[in-house]
């Protein structure tokens, strides 16, 4: 679908790779051809965080996710989240980022393009605000959290 689009773009795949790498991996780098960009373990945390904040989407087909840690990365590098409508994503990111059950592979292809259109027309929103995430608003929280268990004593 988004091939036949004829849109630009670039697709990152970044991650651990492990022995065996499933068949559609392989099958999804050929397809790509000069569209896929980097793919598989980056080798520092620098260079990561420099991709994050040149991506303008971070994309997740995740059917065991417990937090979404990659995917609030990337939105907090300022790339839009399109994730699927389950796991911890429901609690994160609002409806305009979830794309939904129902035929799964088809509604995230729509919802990829739809943002590339927006965006090549210059009218997509920029940035998902996941700042309320941060080390720095939840610090304190955990602090009196773990104050209050203290108190109490061990179990």
């Amino acid at each position: 679908m988004l091939l036949q689009q004829s849109r630009d773009f670039t697709l990152h795949v970044v991650g651990q790779q492990f022995r065996h790498t499933p068949p559609p991996f392989s099958e999804l780098h050929s397809l790509l051809g000069d569209q896929a960009g980097h793919w598989g373990y980056m080798q520092s945390r620098e260079a990561y965080q420099k991709l994050l904040q040149q991506a303008d989407v971070v994309l997740s087909t995740a059917l065991h996710d417990y937090q979404g840690i990659a995917v609030l990365e990337g939105a907090a590098a300022g790339a839009w989240p399109i994730v699927p409508d389950r796991l911890a994503y429901q609690e994160l990111f609002p409806e305009a980022c979830r794309y939904p059950a129902q035929d799964e592979p088809a509604a995230m292809a729509a919802m990829l393009l739809q943002r590339i259109n927006e965006k090549a027309e210059g009218g997509a929103e920029s940035r998902v605000d996941v700042s309320q995430l941060g080390w720095g608003q939840l610090a304190e929280c955990y602090r009196q959290q773990i104050e209050r268990v203290a108190k109490r004593g061990a179990p």
